[in-house]
């Protein structure tokens, strides 16, 4: 189990780049909790698959939908 702190980028429903020197391998399952700033300031719990790994990060595929609360304060972030 890895555990740390890490900074997202390209957020979306289905995924993001999640930038960290952690070593994580290809297919790995993740548990993520992503607290999201205002207007959204929420905290969403999500689960993903490493789909891919570069020098600086890997890119997760969430592998569980967002539930709706957690979609739409997802939304409030991504279209604010």
């Amino acid at each position: 189990m890895l555990d740390g702190a890490a900074t997202s980028r390209d957020i979306s429903h289905s995924g993001m780049f999640i930038e960290t020197t952690l070593p994580l391998r290809h297919g790995a399952r993740l548990r993520l909790r992503l607290t999201l700033p205002a207007p959204a300031s929420t905290t969403i719990d999500v689960e993903a698959e490493v789909r891919w790994m570069g020098p600086d990060g890997g890119g997760v595929r969430f592998t569980r939908g967002l539930r709706a609360e957690e979609a739409w304060g997802l939304n409030r972030f991504l279209f604010s």
